[in-house]
């Protein structure tokens, strides 16, 4: 019997001895993956096991668009943010893989990054590192210190070289070059032997990704990133008689988020999207592109939608978006928009200038009728011989149709006004809450030096718990809780003085 179990043990012995070699030569000595290089994915596979572990559980994209290779989506905001999809093909084998993701931007939200392969829901990034610190002079002469470099320097008959040991490259390049220390001043040019471990010429991802199967996929990337901005801007030019305006507006596009987005779906949002502590806008927009009308949009132009709480505009054709690039695209052009200029004088605004304004409803009636982005209105009008002049600009925020629009160009040179407290007086105290009063009597002075009759809006602005009006020798309407307006016609070469008692408790 101890014979026979004795044997067992042996047998036993030798087939576990087989079965562990068996699995080192499967599981460790199997060889690597080549690297390879496609459209910006570099790819160093490495495979360390062929099972998934059960406690990665990966977030896999609602978007699951094939087809995406070399194309990529682009979505502008107002505040310097953009959101990014791209799709590259990857060839991946199976187990675990390392790649390196180039050609991002400098500015990318690595926290944002979803990854999806769009053909196999079990791809997944176990582990993902952003590498941003880039190749420079700078960043090669602190690897290379007490290393031995060569420095090329200008001298009076010509080049010479010197090779050496760095010691400083604070205040010129120091040599130890063996028979002496020498410090380069007027350097030309520096040869390192080679490029550093832990520099990179472009910024990366680099990701851990698990792969059920070996095989090329289809890969969507989407991820959020700075330096993209867009603003609109519009031109207005203004007929003669100021009572009709041609509109065109354009998008501007800033791209300075480090890399460029070429042949792209481009997608602009209109409002205010709520992000955590935004980084400054950079805002310089010169450049101009050809024309596309929208108000009875073309195949190619900027389609517009309601998007959530927001405004959508999609571009019906691709676009290049280079790096440290401005580009204007059309968004709107519309004809013979009606607008009325008017002459405000509003002591909230300045105490002794009429403003000139120009005013319209976004409607479909006067024009217009469209969701408006917020952006700069220049205004333009030809002068008697018909030249082109610029006339002011004012901003306007986003909006909505059957909204108003007012611009204001400026102040008027030929209108003077001046308000004077006539008389005065108060009654009541602090502790009579409800029960202090004050009463003035208001006289507003108005000149009118134009060779035609004008009409200007007196804007007078008052708070209390009562308000009264009385004693105005012209009609006052009241605007809003708190603001009055008087309309005060004017005689061509003439004047008009307003006059009124206010009363105010609190």
């Amino acid at each position: 019997m101890k014979k026979t179990t004795s044997i067992s043990l042996k047998i036993f012995s030798l087939v576990a001895i087989l079965a562990s070699i068996a699995i080192f030569v499967l599981v460790f000595a199997r060889p690597q993956a080549v690297s390879k290089n496609l459209d910006g994915v570099i790819k160093h596979d490495k495979i360390l096991s062929s099972e998934k572990p059960e406690e990665f559980i990966g977030l896999m994209a609602a978007d699951t668009q094939s087809n995406l290779v070399n194309e990529s989506y682009v979505t502008v905001y107002n505040q310097n943010l953009a959101l990014i999809k791209e799709g590259r093909e990857l060839d991946l084998a199976k187990g675990y893989n390392e790649v390196k993701y180039q050609d991002v931007p400098s500015q990318i939200k690595p926290a944002s990054v979803i990854f999806t392969d769009t053909q196999n829901d079990d791809t997944e990034v176990l582990e993902q590192t952003y590498e941003y610190d880039l190749v420079s002079q700078q960043k090669l002469l602190e690897k290379y210190l007490n290393d031995e470099i060569k420095v090329f320097s200008n001298m009076e008959n010509g080049v010479k070289e010197y090779k050496g040991k760095l010691l400083s490259y604070l205040d010129g390049i120091m040599l130890d070059t063996g028979n002496g220390v020498v410090s380069v001043k007027d350097v030309q040019s520096i040869e390192f032997p080679r490029l550093p471990e832990g520099l990179i010429t472009k910024p990366t991802l680099i990701w851990s990704v698990f792969a059920s199967s070996a095989g090329k996929r289809d890969i969507l990337t989407t991820y959020l990133t700075g330096g993209l901005t867009w603003k609109a801007d519009y031109v207005a030019y203004v007929n003669a008689d100021d009572n009709s305006v041609d509109l065109k507006g354009w998008t501007t596009i800033n791209n300075t988020s480090g890399t460029s987005y070429p042949n792209a779906t481009l997608k602009l949002v209109a409002g205010d999207v709520h992000i955590v502590n935004p980084q400054p806008k950079r805002m310089n927009y010169d450049k101009y592109m050809a024309p596309v009308t929208m108000v009875e949009a073309k195949p190619d132009g900027f389609s517009e939608e309601s998007f959530f709480e927001y405004h959508l505009y999609s571009l019906g054709r691709k676009t290049n978006l280079k790096d440290n690039e401005q580009k204007q695209i059309s968004l709107i052009n519309a004809k013979n928009v009606s607008v009325k200029k008017e002459f405000v004088y509003d002591t909230n605004k300045s105490s002794d200038k009429v403003r000139v304004m120009l005013g319209t409803k976004n409607s479909k009636d006067k024009g217009l009728g469209i969701p408006l982005p917020k952006g700069v209105i220049r205004v333009y009008k030809q002068d008697s011989q018909e030249h082109l002049q610029f006339i002011g600009e004012d901003e306007i925020d986003h909006t909505p149709k059957d909204e108003d629009i007012d611009i204001f160009l400026g102040n008027a040179f030929d209108i003077t006004a001046k308000r004077t407290v006539q008389e005065s007086s108060s009654a009541g105290n602090l502790l009579n809450i409800g029960g202090r009063c004050s009463s003035q009597n208001i006289e507003v002075k108005l000149k009118n030096h134009k060779k035609e009759a004008v009409t200007v809006k007196v804007v007078e602005h008052y708070w209390g718990q009562s308000v009264s009006i009385s004693k105005a020798n012209y009609e006052s309407e009241k605007d809003d809780e708190y603001t009055y307006n008087f309309m005060v016609p004017i005689e061509a070469d003439g004047e008009s003085t307003l006059k009124y008692t206010v009363r105010q408790c609190w």
